[in-house]
């Protein structure tokens, strides 16, 4: 090959040893360079994903992208040269919030983030050589990435922070990309001796491209999604070893070894504890056990469900799976003093966790024949009190968080309820035009509540019985008719 091209090779070269003098010069003004994943999908001619491989960025990779940043470079300065508008791509510095954050988060591992109040990517960058090689690489270089803003573009030019460039914009992908264009314009109009003049404002026409270039990476990621799903279901049942990508309030990400693929453990599948979300050190972390789920943490997880419609992949921790069994098992022997805990016990005597483990894999499936939506906190909150065993699976709008949906969560999660996380318009979809205040539960509707004179039966200290006769107020009236429709009484 070499001989057949003979006259390029001296060309070739000479542009390596210039690569060379770039990666020099990208290293003194301390751009920041964060190791990230590339993967690509190979597919079948059916059009289905056969695999998904990891992408390795050899030097031709890494010269042709210092050769795009050395154009960019190049259009930015000679456009600010003959002071011609243009859209800048600019990438600001970390807000103080964060920059607070992620300090006191490096204080844990003993390091420590230079550059006081104004760090600059080069205090990014010493900072990423040292933790370069260390177990917990991943879960530090992930928070230094989240630290720092989202790139956009304005007519305004403060530099590229992540970069190092005074200045900096989008010249090499003209004819896909839009800001790109805009530029080729503007040079060309300098050229001619002119002044491009766009149809829009170039802070209406930055937005506008900032807004588009996030959607497009949006439904990227969405098909990306929906095809892993597909190929994930192929892997129903199966384990697999993984990294914890993120947390949220409602669970932890995981992303699984050698597939590339993330799916989601929800908050409900870590036990009976009630797990507190720490944004700022990236953790769950369970009140009772002190048990802590971090960026960065390896786990075992099985995949017991893939949602084509929402394209969502649940996961379960295989080892917590036991660890919950052991805890109905100590709150087996500490329940005998409550007429509700007794009630509990027996229960669990005849069904022992096996089975309703084996319960809980039926209910996911949908095979029961005879379930229902109730909606509303009242509504859900009393049926998981009196009859935990009806309530198949409870939904919470997933943007909700205040003491009643925290309070009904640490109620599921005391009676082994799964929840599931949803969007707003869904919740509204399966509701129609009943109210149901970001909550709803499926039920098994033919396992009807104990009857009042069997409960009072069990109860070790005399009730309060609250009767309510003419209500008028309709928030009260609603929920006393929501939960009289969740345990049936409702014709």
């Amino acid at each position: 090959m070499a001989t057949r091209n003979a006259i390029l090779i001296p060309h070739l070269q000479n542009l390596y040893a210039l690569y060379k003098k770039l990666l020099k010069a990208r290293e003194k003004r301390g751009a920041i360079d964060f190791e990230t994943v590339e993967t690509q999908m190979i597919f079948t001619d059916q059009g289905k994903i056969e695999r998904i491989v990891l992408v390795i960025r050899n030097d031709a990779h890494k010269l042709i992208e210092e050769c795009m940043l050395a154009a960019n470079v190049c259009a930015a300065n000679f456009l600010q040269k003959h002071e011609h508008a243009v859209l800048y791509r600019v990438h600001q510095g970390p807000t103080p919030e964060k920059l607070d954050a992620l300090r006191e988060f490096m204080k844990e591992f003993g390091l420590q983030l230079t550059g006081e109040d104004d760090p600059q990517a080069g205090d990014y960058s010493k900072l990423l050589k040292r933790i370069k090689g260390r177990p917990d690489a991943g879960l530090l270089q992930t928070v230094m990435l989240r630290s720092l803003r989202q790139a956009k573009y304005e007519p305004e030019n403060i530099g590229h922070f992540g970069l190092g460039y005074e200045a900096y914009t989008h010249f090499t992908s003209p004819i896909r990309r839009y800001p790109d264009l805009l530029v080729h314009r503007a040079i060309k109009a300098v050229l001619q001796g002119k002044k491009y003049q766009p149809s829009q404002k170039w802070v209406e026409l930055g937005a506008h491209c900032s807004m588009t270039e996030r959607r497009a990476d949006d439904a990227t990621r969405d098909v990306e999604a929906w095809l892993k799903c597909f190929y994930m279901r192929d892997h129903l049942g199966s384990e697999f070893t993984g990294t914890v990508s993120s947390v949220t309030n409602f669970g932890m990400f995981v992303a699984l070894d050698n597939l590339y693929v993330e799916g989601l453990v929800h908050i409900s599948e870590l036990g009976k504890d009630y797990f507190q979300f720490d944004p700022a050190k990236h953790q769950l972390l369970g009140e009772r056990t002190g048990q802590r789920y971090r960026v960065g943490d390896r786990v075992q997880v099985r995949v017991v469900k893939v949602d084509m419609e929402n394209t969502k992949i649940d996961l379960c921790c295989r080892k917590l799976s036991v660890k919950r069994f052991r805890v109905w098992k100590r709150n087996r022997s500490r329940s005998r003093s409550s007429g509700r805990r007794l009630q509990r016990n027996r229960r669990l005597r005849k069904n022992p966790p096996q089975k309703q483990a084996s319960k809980s894999i039926l209910k996911e499936r949908n095979t029961m024949a005879d379930l229902r939506l109730i909606y509303g906190f009242h509504a859900v909150t009393s049926r998981i009190r009196q009859n935990p065993d009806g309530v198949v699976e409870i939904y919470l709008q997933a943007q909700r968080q205040d003491p009643r949906m925290r309070e009904l969560i640490k109620l599921a999660e005391a009676n082994g309820v799964r929840m599931i996380p949803i969007e707003a318009a869904r919740l509204d979809g399966m509701a129609g035009s009943r109210p149901h205040q970001g909550v709803a539960a499926r039920v098994d509707a033919s396992r009807r509540v104990q009857h009042l004179s069997d409960v009072l039966d069990t109860l070790t200290e005399p009730p309060l019985l609250l009767v309510l006769d003419g209500v008028q107020d309709p928030h009260n009236l609603g929920a006393c008719l929501r939960s009289a429709d969740a345990f049936g009484y409702m014709r």
